[in-house]
């Protein structure tokens, strides 16, 4: 059953790996941390997250494939930023899992500073994870502000709402993967580390 309450998460392309290596290297990830990885997120959720664990104690975070088609930037950056270090909701400073590394594509012309991360569990097998469950976006609405999720949303806190068949319209995303959000739960990465092509990930 899908979750009341949840983080949502849509994924593709990124930093020039597909994403079957990307699920690659999280699920070599998570052996090496003991079930723990990190899924790197463009955009901070941190301000939803005290909300979420209110209403869901152990909250969990759902994974769909992006149905548009990954962009150019995405396939091809320019240049890859390797974040080393982050902070958790205090501001004190988290220790990176054994093993864990977060990348994202870097624009050189309109360059961040800061990214951000999921501290996700599973004591399985990422691909293991799968559901048969399927969402449209008029099941959902941000948890904080009660208005729908929008279609250019990556990431979010989120309600699960049931509706109507009648009134569910466009394709629903698939779920490809679900896993549960630990403590600190979402990181602010900082000082990134540029190159000019991608990296040998470990």
């Amino acid at each position: 059953m899908i979750p009341n309450y949840f983080c949502w998460s849509k994924f593709g392309t990124e930093s020039g790996q597909s994403v079957e290596e990307i699920f690659e290297a999280k699920e070599q990830q998570r052996r090496s941390g003991g079930g723990i990885f990190l899924w790197g997120i463009g955009n901070s959720i941190g301000p939803a997250i005290p909300e979420l664990l209110r209403r869901s104690p152990q909250p969990e975070v759902l994974f769909s494939p992006m149905k548009a088609k990954p962009k150019q930037h995405d396939c091809t950056p320019s240049e890859i930023a390797n974040w080393a270090c982050g902070h958790d909701p205090s501001g004190k400073g988290y220790t990176f899992p054994n093993g864990a590394s977060v990348t994202s594509r870097f624009d050189p012309q309109r360059p961040k500073f800061q990214h951000y991360a999921l501290v996700c569990r599973s004591d399985g097998p990422l691909l293991d994870q799968i559901s048969t469950e399927k969402l449209w976006l008029q099941n959902l609405v941000n948890l904080r502000s009660g208005r729908p999720v929008g279609g250019s949303q990556v990431t979010a806190v989120v309600e699960y709402r049931s509706v109507k068949n009648n009134c569910l319209v466009g394709a629903p995303y698939a779920i490809s993967m679900r896993v549960h959000l630990v403590e600190p739960y979402v990181i602010t990465l900082t000082a990134p580390l540029v190159y000019p092509q991608q990296p040998e990930l470990g």
